[in-house]
């Protein structure tokens, strides 16, 4: 089971029993499709924009892929998961564990923190490369 990483623009559907994305370039035109089988997807992570429809979402959904959206900035928006996944409390239980184990707590800790230091960061370049009083 593989992590997808979507960064072009382009649509994705269902194709027999694969996955089928078509990337779109900046030009606004299509390109060769790829495709992805669906054994192999564990979860998607889109990062540009991606049309899909709600025939994919149920075929994703009955393969437990779950989905991850992120806008233009790369923050997180949201996320599609299955209904089984969501309601049988693994995702509680990972929590719980996670939170339980003290060395698993301070590292999640420790990543969030060097994350908003690597965001102020990134912040900071941005805005002096764009002659800001910063």
């Amino acid at each position: 089971m593989k992590t997808y990483y979507l960064f072009n623009e382009g649509r994705m559907s269902r194709k027999d029993n694969t996955l089928k994305f078509v990337p779109i370039n900046e030009a606004g035109n299509e390109e060769k499709a790829k495709y992805i089988p669906i054994e192999d997807v564990e979860n998607l992570y889109v990062f540009g924009a991606l049309d899909i429809n709600s025939a994919l979402l149920n075929f994703l959904g009955k393969h437990h892929i779950s989905v991850h959206f992120f806008d233009y900035y790369e923050h997180y928006t949201g996320s599609f998961m299955s209904k089984e996944y969501l309601l049988s409390g693994k995702v509680h239980i990972a929590q719980t564990k996670f939170y339980l184990a003290k060395k698993k707590r301070f590292s999640i800790a420790q990543k969030l923190i060097e994350g908003a230091g690597t965001n102020m960061l990134r912040n900071l370049k941005y805005y002096n490369q764009r002659e800001k009083d910063v």
